[in-house]
């Protein structure tokens, strides 16, 4: 398998002056896109496709119970099958609190 291309480097800057209204609609139309600034602006000018995207916030809470779910499975791992009932409370009060997370995402 060949390798990927490197992307090019990103050093030319263009200084553009904008009003407070013009601003504020430039960065919650980006926000809104779940881009940045920039890449809104290659997109729309040059058609470039952005390289990352902004978490959106059902995204962020998406990415918050997978972490809540990654924690839990380091905890079993750590408990390495000897389970008291102190170890079940605690993965138990974890579930509970990952699903929550998770049941918001989904619920947006």
């Amino acid at each position: 398998m060949a390798r990927p291309k490197k992307i090019e480097q990103r050093k030319k800057r263009i200084h553009v002056c904008f009003s407070n209204t013009e601003h504020e609609a430039l960065f919650l139309q980006a926000k809104t896109r779940g881009i940045n600034v920039s890449e809104m602006i290659r997109l729309d000018v040059l058609n470039v496709r952005p390289t990352k995207k902004v978490a959106t916030p059902l995204r962020e809470q998406l990415i918050n119970g997978v972490s809540a779910l990654q924690q839990i499975a380091q905890t079993v791992e750590a408990l390495n099958g000897k389970f008291t009932n102190e170890a079940l409370v605690m993965l138990r009060n974890e579930i509970i609190v990952a699903g929550q997370l998770i049941s918001n995402g989904l619920k947006k």
